[in-house]
């Protein structure tokens, strides 16, 4: 049984209203107002046009295809998309994916058809029939605030998938929705051979950064597991998520360092990043500038009265600002815990590492990491303090 493909949007979140700056209003209008059949021509990249719902907006920026997957074009096209605090939100996703002729087969392995499957990880089954080739399939399970639907074109080698927040569109109307825009797909010859054509390359790079992140990350950290759900903790201390090998995503977690204390929690308040020796020991480019809701440099990890793991961030400035270590998952935050005894605080540094992009970005995270550990034990962290108030 071939692994679900998890859909590329495990992302989106209710829009909450209309609210905020124009791209949010925007994105709240494009919902509100949204169409219900495919009947908006688009271009895509001059390749080929189809046609869409109203509301669906053409993603310009491209996505790497992950590797594991055969080497084919990708255009997404989002309803009710926005950026809330550095976080990128929509309510609806249209994947259009386009295959070599070689490849045609692959096609359908993205969508694996079967009832036999972890119910974590969901299924495919059939939702219409129209001909040997021509397939509607509904997707079964987790996440289950999403409706999601795909139309194959196995003749042709096309997928179009839309994935949405339930209650936007009936299973009907999504059925339609998909099958009218597979039917509606031109293709304008010889563009779209050019794009399939510097697919090859782009993915063959895709799979080299993959396959050398993780020789890293296991040279490194630690072992990779492969198992879905597992979680280790090294022989350092640190705790690595698992990533099977078609996954693009693994969570790590570095101990830096540990220091007593009675109360934990005031303990905790008690420190700032210390921005001067953090730039002495950084190689990644511009360290300081981390978005306030987003990644921060570390975090001080502690036990409550209850024993419950608490987060605080390590961060520029006085302000004590908590995360949210539930957003890690129950395996992952079990670690974290073990590693976090009580009567003390625990520095670490978390990131979910993309093993797609360029290896010396995941590199220099990697010796960022090892260098902030080692000074932490030289005497010369990369925290200190709060000033006291006069």
């Amino acid at each position: 049984m071939k692994k679900l493909v998890a859909l590329p949007l495990l992302i989106l979140s209710l829009l909450a209203g209309c609210g905020g700056g124009s791209e949010k209003d925007r994105a709240a209008r494009d919902v509100r107002n949204r169409g219900f059949r495919s009947d908006q021509k688009i271009d895509l990249a001059g390749a080929m046009t189809i046609e869409v719902p109203r509301g669906f907006r053409l993603k310009a920026e491209p996505d790497p295809l992950p590797a594991g997957e055969t080497p084919h074009a990708r255009f997404f096209l989002t309803l009710g998309a926005f950026t809330d605090a550095g976080v990128p939100k929509k309510s609806g996703l249209l994947t259009v994916r386009a295959f070599p002729r070689e490849n045609f087969e692959e096609l359908s392995k993205l969508y694996p058809f079967s009832e036999k499957v972890p119910s974590t990880t969901g299924f495919w089954i059939n939702a219409r029939t129209y001909s040997p080739v021509f397939v509607a399939y509904r997707r079964v399970g987790p996440p289950s605030e999403f409706t999601g639907f795909v139309a194959l074109d196995s003749h042709r080698g096309f997928a179009v998938e839309l994935a949405a927040l339930k209650g936007l569109y009936t299973n009907d109307q999504a059925i339609g929705i998909v099958t009218a825009a597979i039917k509606s797909i031109e293709v304008k010859q010889p563009a779209f051979d050019n794009v399939l054509t510097r697919v090859r390359p782009e993915f063959a790079e895709t799979v080299a950064f993959k396959q050398k992140n993780r020789a890293d990350v296991e040279a490194r950290i630690g072992p990779i597991r492969k198992e879905s759900d597992a979680v280790a903790t090294t022989p350092g201390g640190d705790v690595l998520g698992s990533c099977d090998i078609e996954s693009d995503e693994l969570p790590v977690a570095i101990r830096l360092a540990q220091l007593p204390a009675a109360d934990p929690e005031t303990e905790a308040k008690r420190y700032t990043l210390d921005q001067k020796r953090h730039r002495e020991l950084t190689t990644e480019p511009e360290p300081a500038k981390k978005d306030p809701d987003g990644e921060s440099v570390g975090l001080i990890c502690f036990r409550n009265a209850g024993g419950e793991l608490q987060t605080v961030r390590l961060e520029p400035g006085d302000q004590t600002r908590y995360a949210f270590s539930n957003d890690w998952g129950k395996a992952f935050q079990e670690k974290i815990l073990a590693g976090t005894p009580a009567g003390s605080i625990v520095f670490w540094r978390f990131r979910v590492l993309n093993l797609r992009r360029n290896p010396k970005t995941v590199a220099d995270w990697i010796t960022d990491s090892e260098s902030y550990r080692k000074a932490a034990r030289d005497g010369s962290p990369i925290w200190k303090l709060k000033v006291a108030a006069k």
